[in-house]
């Protein structure tokens, strides 16, 4: 999505000064049958509008350049919903950046890659371990708080890059984002990343999570009420964003501590791609596994935690055009509490300019 950014920057000149800025979009219109499910004891079918997503980008000079997102999704009951998804600053020196703001958490390549603009993406939807937390997803996907990055060259045209951020801690509830949070507890990112030098080179490394989940009243956290939870998300990841070859294996856990006990959570993906023409065939296999008696993930009267199974996906990509995709996949999954097998089949048609 950056180099989307870069390639459509303009330029705009304000009393004898210059801004480089610039603005991308992006649609996704989708259909899906799924056969009967833990959610519906018969078949459904279904049109949807995907989300839109405005992306706007600038360079202030000195180094400076900022970054704000807004996505646009459709809720259950027809209602159009704007969210601001990212609003980051950044300075750049050299090898060092400074960014604040609201980002998307720097786990391993998916994350920070595609975004909310599912053109880019290989797959129609997102692996479930990365799901956005709106959309049920277990990790902290977006943080607010202050970043610091470094980018070391080795020898053999090979990169060190390191991270470091302070963020804000989870809210009590894990499907939401905070926007404020007064704790004076804050979580602690760090991730380190070796990669090529030529671009779409090979990458892999790890990254971590320290953080704190504040604690929660009877009524919304009944298993385990007024008690903080240590948090600890791991990740490890290794990554080809390369064509006509494109890979990208990640793993995640979540390690829960409170009240002498300890909860850990596992999840994690498989995507691969090959190009040919316009056309890239792909497949995508994913897994969760959320323990049944994690107080955070399983809090709230009647609030059903996540969906633990493992998926199965097969899917075609065809580009119409650099700016417009369709895709078609299908998808055998295999959830946790459910006897049978899950069939379904998803089409989207998607594009970014």
């Amino acid at each position: 999505m950056d180099s989307m950014a870069s390639s459509s920057a303009k330029e705009l000149r304000i009393v004898g000064t210059s801004v480089r800025y610039s603005l991308n979009i992006f649609g996704d219109l989708q259909g899906k049958l799924t056969s009967a499910s833990p959610q519906s004891a018969e078949p459904t079918s279904t049109f949807l509008n995907a989300g839109f997503n405005a992306l706007f980008g600038a360079q202030l000079g000195g180094g400076f350049d900022a970054l704000s997102e807004l996505f646009f999704e459709s809720e259950d009951t027809g209602e159009t919903v704007a969210d601001a998804e990212r609003l980051v600053v950044r300075w750049r020196g050299g090898p060092f950046a400074i960014a604040a703001g609201r980002m998307h958490t720097d786990f391993g390549y998916f994350n920070n890659a595609y975004h909310h603009g599912t053109f880019l993406q290989l797959p129609v939807r997102r692996p479930a371990i990365i799901l956005f937390e709106d959309f049920g997803g277990i990790l902290p996907t977006h943080v607010i708080g202050l970043q610091a990055s470094v980018k070391a060259s080795l020898d053999a045209g090979v990169a060190l890059n390191g991270t470091v951020a302070v963020v804000n801690t989870r809210n009590p509830t894990f499907n939401s984002v905070p926007l404020v949070n007064s704790h004076m507890e804050k979580g602690v990112f760090t991730k380190l990343e070796l990669v090529g030098s030529a671009p779409g080179s090979l990458r892999g490394g790890v990254a971590a999570l320290f953080s704190w989940i504040p604690p929660a009243s009877a009524e919304v956290r009944p298993a385990l009420p007024d008690t903080q939870i240590q948090e600890i998300v791991s990740n490890v990841y290794l990554a080809y964003p390369h064509l006509p070859f494109n890979l990208d294996i990640e793993g995640y856990s979540v390690m829960h501590r409170a009240a002498g006990r300890t909860w850990v959570s596992w999840g994690g993906f498989a995507v691969a791609g090959y190009a040919i023409g316009d056309v890239t065939p792909y497949l995508m296999v994913d897994f969760i596994k959320v323990p049944s008696t994690d107080p955070y993930f399983w809090s709230g009267p009647g609030r059903a935690g996540p969906a633990n199974a493992v998926t199965g996906t097969g899917g075609l990509r065809v580009d119409l055009t650099p700016w417009c995709t369709l895709k078609g996949q299908y998808e055998l999954s295999k959830p946790e509490t459910f006897s049978k097998i899950v069939h379904s089949g998803s089409l989207s048609w998607s594009f970014g300019i």
